[in-house]
């Protein structure tokens, strides 16, 4: 975010540093913004509905997996035991949320 500042002193050296003033506190500002949106996401991130969610997402997806799709590899070593662990967690957060 730049601040336009518009003056008919612009030339004086008191312009030209209040000019500089406020384009130093609107990028330490928008830096800031920057740094707390990064810092939102890393904790929605780090939720753990939502870890669950795209650990589901990529487990059910067979279009990244096509020659070993995980649930068929987890189903080969750890034979169906993931499979009903996974299951218990959907039925426990739908339980849950209500639905």
């Amino acid at each position: 975010m730049k601040a336009k500042f518009v003056d008919e002193n612009q030339k004086s050296d008191f312009a030209r540093a209040f000019h500089e003033e406020i384009s130093f506190y609107t990028e330490h500002k928008d830096q800031v913004k920057k740094k707390e949106k990064k810092m939102r996401e890393r904790m929605q991130s780090c939720d753990t509905d939502h870890m669950f969610e795209n650990m589901s997402k990529y487990i059910e997806n067979t279009e990244k997996n096509e020659k070993m799709p995980v649930r068929k590899f987890f189903n080969n070593t750890f034979d169906q035991l993931l499979n009903d662990a996974i299951f218990a967690l959907q039925k426990t957060k739908s339980k849950a949320t209500g639905e």
